[in-house]
């Protein structure tokens, strides 16, 4: 079992491999602080993953997750972007 890095904030178990990744950009805006960064797989699958941590209370935060995935061959598939959200429950 793998735990957060959080060296490596972005993390993805693809077919039993685990690929990592980083933020690419972040920056404090009104409270909410907006992390981008991609994850690309063996195959050019990219998943693009937009993380916002919000600030709840002192000690407190939430996190707010949307992945985009996009196929590295569209014509493979007729919907070669798919769209996820999470949201994960406030860490205390």
């Amino acid at each position: 079992m793998c735990t957060y890095d959080p060296g490596k904030p972005l993390s993805l178990d693809v077919n039993g491999v685990r690929i990592d990744g980083i933020y690419r950009t972040a920056s404090l805006e009104k409270g909410i602080l907006p992390c981008e960064g991609i994850v690309t797989t063996g195959q050019g699958t990219r998943f693009v993953f937009t993380d916002r941590y919000l600030a709840e209370k002192p000690g407190t935060f939430e996190l707010r997750r949307d992945v985009v995935i996009l196929n590295a061959v569209p014509e493979a598939t007729n919907d070669a972007t798919r769209k996820s959200k999470f949201l994960s429950v406030p860490v205390r």
